[in-house]
């Protein structure tokens, strides 16, 4: 339903047509469409036929007997999902009974990670060999045994921080729920 709206007296209301259609006086407004032609292509929600046949669509006339209002519609729609393949992604999902429910993906997996730079910190005193960074005495998939190692004889606290690849978790899979950090250490 469209409408145009002008106070009385301005200069739109006064034009042809005439669209002084909402007029506030005391409190009361009024209504008039007198003098407004149809216009071609207009939309009609129920048609004049089936509104005196008594097939209403979108229309409530029972409420206000000589009244017609139109149905409040509602902002807020319910998915009975039943049509599954109207979800665009389904990881981690499963509907069944008109019901959406959080899954884990089967079995987990394993990802090892390992140093790939140097990190903010190198306060571990001694390297083997002598040269070169930290972390690449530290990253090799198989053990070298004591070819290249890092060691400190020092008993107060020191860190070293190293640098790893950013990775994922994979699909279905929605972070990290076990960690394990093994190191090495040679007899003495």
């Amino acid at each position: 339903l469209n409408m145009k709206l002008y106070l009385d007296g301005s200069v739109e209301a006064g034009e042809t047509p005439n669209y002084q259609l909402l007029t506030l006086q005391n409190g009361e407004a009024t209504f008039n469409i007198q003098d407004i032609a149809g216009i071609e292509g207009t939309w009609t929600q129920t048609s004049q036929s089936d509104f005196q046949g008594g097939t209403l669509n979108q229309v409530d006339a029972t409420t206000s007997p000589g009244d017609v209002l139109l149905d409040i519609l509602s902002d807020s729609v319910t998915d009975p999902f039943d049509d599954e393949s109207m979800i665009a992604a389904k990881t981690n999902l499963v509907v069944a009974g008109g019901q959406v429910k959080l899954t884990t993906a089967g079995a987990g997996s394993t990802e090892t990670l390992r140093p790939s730079a140097a990190g903010d910190e190198t306060e571990v005193s001694e390297q083997e060999p002598a040269t070169g960074e930290h972390w690449d005495k530290v990253d090799e998939a198989t053990s070298d045994g004591d070819s290249t190692y890092v060691s400190t004889k020092n008993d107060l606290w020191q860190e070293d921080l190293y640098n790893i690849t950013n990775h994922s978790t994979g699909p279905g899979l929605t972070g990290i729920s076990q960690e394990n950090l093994y190191r090495q250490v040679p007899s003495v």
